[in-house]
């Protein structure tokens, strides 16, 4: 008995402390949480350029796509039997004979859901000197069938993009692709915006500093699978990377959080003397901002420039990491409450006892 009652006391004296949060004050006199990251190990992050996509964000099964950064992703090959069909991979059957002739005709495998059009990429993230250019290629699949027309046009992007064409006409089970030349004028920041093909739209993020860069940063989601939930907390790891010679120098850190319109919902800076490469975590405070896609961005400003990085999240209603939370306070709650009894109940034991003797 006794050995269960000091268990429980340590539990509950030692538990909280192992999950808590230290807390900084940064010199704005604001409160900023550093949150450890539980999702990635201690070693050192690569600068940010861009970030490339994957198979599963564009629901292609198979073959070789753009991954939106200048690469290509390899979504591997169909089994026996299957063959790829705008990134899907189908079943092919025989058709049977005596209704017109043999043949073969392409089934979908099972449990694969085929996107009517297919886009691939459906995120640009490009990172650019001033008085620069770059090409990009878009693919467009039609996966119905019937022939469609669609409207090639930009939001929020003059003067900063080219468009090879204005309309595009995909016969069924065709693949086109649109060609996109981004231009990056004498104006550095971040620029962000929409190409819009039909009722579909890809979103756009220029990252545009100058040549001359002595730092360059980059900012990390924490939030598993970047969902975070309604009036929850965005975490994130920062990364600051001299790239020059070791100099002791203050650098201003300013952090915005914008949609893809590019309306502000959040500013933050905040002012950090680096001269080695160092991470910091900050968390963010989501409570005023509706449910949907944001984007946080990040501005190092230092005497020769500007080094930008930004990041992509969604706020849901909840999400694991708020419901385990949830199940683990309450859990906590209910360990405290059943210890005080426990300890209420052997103080009322021994004080029988006594009164016996």
């Amino acid at each position: 008995m006794k050995g269960v009652i000091v268990f429980c006391l340590l539990f509950v004296l030692i538990f909280p402390f192992v999950y808590a949060d230290s807390v900084s004050v940064d010199p704005l006199g604001e409160d900023i949480t550093f949150t450890p990251n539980p999702y990635i190990g201690t070693g050192g992050v690569s600068p940010f350029i861009c970030t490339p996509i994957s198979c599963l964000s564009t629901g292609a099964d198979c073959g070789t796509w753009s991954d939106g950064c200048g690469g290509i992703i390899d979504c591997g090959t169909c089994s026996s039997g299957y063959s790829c069909v705008s990134g899907i991979c189908t079943l092919e059957s025989v058709v049977p004979s005596g209704g017109g002739g043999g043949g073969t005709v392409s089934t979908p495998a099972r449990n694969v859901t085929i996107t009517n059009v297919l886009i691939i990429p459906t995120e640009i993230n490009l990172r650019m000197a001033i008085n620069t250019s770059r090409k990009e290629i878009i693919r467009i699949t039609n996966n119905l069938n019937i022939t469609k027309n669609f409207s090639i046009s930009q939001d929020n992007l003059t003067d900063m993009i080219i468009l090879r064409n204005t309309s595009l006409t995909i016969f069924p089970g065709e693949t086109k692709e649109l060609e996109v030349i981004f231009v990056a004028l004498e104006e550095t920041g971040i620029f962000t915006g929409k190409i819009l093909i039909g009722d579909y739209s890809i979103l756009i993020n220029l990252n545009i500093q100058e040549k001359l860069l002595l730092f360059d940063s980059n900012i990390l989601i924490l939030n598993r699978g970047s969902f975070v939930s309604h009036e929850g907390k965005l975490r994130t790891k920062i990364t600051l990377v001299p790239m020059g010679d070791k100099e002791r120098l203050d650098v201003a850190l300013n952090y915005f959080i914008k949609d893809a319109k590019g309306e502000t919902y959040l500013t933050h800076s905040e002012t950090v003397l680096i001269e080695d490469q160092m991470s910091l975590y900050r968390d963010f405070d989501t409570s005023n901002l509706s449910l949907g896609k944001y984007i946080i961005y990040l501005e190092l400003v230092y005497p020769n420039g500007i080094a930008s990085s930004s990041a992509q999240f969604e706020v849901v209603e909840t999400t694991a990491e708020s419901f385990l939370g949830t199940i683990m306070f309450i859990l906590i709650t209910a360990m405290i409450i059943v210890s005080m009894v426990i300890v209420a109940l052997s103080i009322r034991m021994k004080m029988k006892k006594r009164k016996e003797e």
